[in-house]
């Protein structure tokens, strides 16, 4: 088995532990970020193999993909932080 077999497996085994612990309402989040990125590397690898290719576009289908997870586990913290704060200023009385 190649080194790059054996990082293949040790990352599907680390995904598929990160998927268990999800809640489930992230779960279908997880799901189309991760085939984002998988499109996003066979659309790379597709257009490395082609001349003049668009590999910066598979590379921003990647991006937006992080930006979207990230995204929507800061909103949550986000609105948590703004309602607190409304509250230990009395705004709600």
């Amino acid at each position: 088995m190649s080194l790059d077999q054996r990082a293949a497996e040790d990352l599907g085994r680390k995904l598929e532990e990160l998927y268990r612990d999800l809640p489930d309402n992230q779960k279908e989040v997880f799901d189309f970020v991760l085939a984002q990125a998988v499109r996003g590397v066979t659309e790379q690898v597709e257009a490395n193999s082609e001349v003049g290719g668009y590999g910066q576009d598979a590379m921003k289908r990647v991006l937006f993909g992080a930006a979207g997870v990230t995204g929507q586990q800061a909103v949550p913290g986000a609105i948590n932080w703004i309602v607190k704060s409304a509250r230990d200023a009395n705004l709600f009385s």
